[in-house]
């Protein structure tokens, strides 16, 4: 079984479609990455936390939970 191997942080992207965000995917892209994360992770809605692994990896399964206690309120 094979292990994804990436890189999780915050970065604030916002919502799909948005032109930074999509930006910052065309830059992950052209190194060969690919950012997970599609769910809202920030309770305005928009993504904050990534996972980035390599295009050439398996995709992981990503969970966002609904926001209980979190540092993103």
């Amino acid at each position: 079984m094979s292990h994804p191997c990436g890189w999780g942080f915050q970065y604030p992207l916002g919502k799909p479609g948005r032109p930074h965000t999509v930006k910052f995917n065309e830059y992950l892209q052209s190194f060969g990455l690919v950012q997970h994360v599609s769910s809202p992770t920030h309770n305005k809605g928009g993504i904050l936390d990534v996972f980035i692994t390599r295009s050439d990896q398996p995709s992981p399964e990503i969970f966002v939970h609904a926001p209980s206690i979190s540092d993103h309120s």
